[in-house]
């Protein structure tokens, strides 16, 4: 705002100093001539029709009236140096209106400057000044128009960028609320499915104890969204947090399932990983994934997990002794959370491939490289 009104200062004090040496040196001219200079200040101090949020087409036309009243009093007042005012206008289309309209806009003023001559009787110098000054006011304006611009464009480049940074980070946390939602809710599920199961076989108190695990489940995994959407983390958890998240999980299902889970896990150097807690998170969601997979698609009784470190990378190994699958059943078996960590995986450089076992069985095997 203090700008623009700078520039309004400038414009009227710009017109007001022609309008007074006029006034100086002639005050024995008519009213007419008078009032048309006092009409050709007020419009072009004023920005009806030259604000610089007006659209092209009304910005040319402000230009194209303020530049034909200074020709007006020029002629009306038989005085050249009156054009000096067209600096104005040629100014101003440079900076708002590019290099297409300032390149006409300057050949026309130019154009007139120069025939003025023939009309007006300026002294012999001055029409070549006038031509110089809308020239050098022309370029002048123009470069800076450019630099306005590019410094416009790359703002909005820094601000959609920002919104870009921000709508990518909204669908990251998304997709990690919709992994742990997944891993959460799916334990809970997948242990009240495989308990009923279990109780549509059995009669009489065993009936009555597979129901009371399903139920136990159910609460607990009640419990546990409830919990999950007051105090949702943001995925920040400590490696050690993950793993121990995982084993909890495991733990879970064989109490209400009765699945055999065997895990046995190595030390891991974390510090080695370019993106520690995203590896974490990936290990602990692969054991539960295959664990739930491992139950609810395969019914399987028996579970061993190996996690292991070497000297170039870590890896997780689940083994069930569920039905697997066929060779052409693979795809079936791959569900969203099967392909969502193999997405995962090959974001930080590893591998998710799973395998099914002769006889009986899956197994998934998860490679993650250090990165150094």
């Amino acid at each position: 705002m203090f700008i623009r009104s700078f520039f309004v200062l400038q414009r009227f004090f710009g017109y007001g100093v022609v309008f007074l040496g006029l006034l100086w040196n002639h005050l024995d001219r008519p009213w007419w001539q008078w009032l048309i200079g006092i009409s050709a200040w007020m419009w072009g101090t004023l920005e009806h029709w030259k604000r610089p949020d007006e659209t092209p087409r009304v910005m040319r036309r402000g230009v194209g009236v303020e530049a034909g009243m200074i020709a007006i009093w020029a002629i009306s007042f038989h005085n050249a140096s009156i054009l000096f005012l067209l600096i104005s206008p040629a100014a101003r289309t440079g900076i708002h209106l590019g290099w297409r309209d300032s390149t006409v806009t300057t050949a026309c003023f130019s154009a007139f400057v120069l025939t003025s001559r023939f009309v007006l009787p300026p002294s012999a110098w001055m029409p070549w000044v006038e031509f110089a000054a809308v020239l050098g006011a022309s370029g002048y304006s123009l470069v800076l128009g450019e630099l306005i611009r590019e410094r416009d464009r790359l703002s909005r480049e820094v601000q959609l960028s920002a919104f870009d940074r921000e709508q990518r980070a909204k669908n990251e946390e998304r997709v990690r609320l919709a992994g742990q939602l997944h891993d959460t809710m799916g334990q809970y599920w997948t242990a009240v499915i495989r308990a009923l199961d279990v109780a549509e076989q059995v009669t009489g108190d065993q009936q009555r104890t597979f129901i009371g695990k399903a139920r136990n489940a159910a609460l607990e995994g009640l419990s546990a969204m409830r919990e999950a959407t007051h105090t949702w983390n943001d995925g920040r958890q400590t490696p050690r947090e993950w793993l121990q998240y995982a084993e909890d999980a495991l733990r879970r299902l064989s109490d209400f399932v009765g699945l055999d889970t065997q895990f046995h896990a190595s030390d891991i150097d974390w510090t080695r990983f370019e993106d520690r807690l995203r590896v974490a998170e990936l290990l602990a969601r692969a054991l539960i994934e295959s664990a739930t997979n491992a139950i609810r698609h395969g019914a399987a009784r028996r579970l061993v997990a190996v996690l292991r470190s070497d000297d170039t990378e870590v890896s997780l190994v689940v083994r069930d002794d569920g039905r697997g699958f066929g060779a052409g059943q693979k795809g079936e078996n791959e569900g969203m959370g099967i392909a969502t960590l193999r997405s995962i995986a090959e974001e930080v450089g590893g591998t998710l491939r799973m395998e099914a076992v002769r006889g009986h069985g899956t197994m998934m095997i998860l490679r993650v490289p250090y990165a150094w």
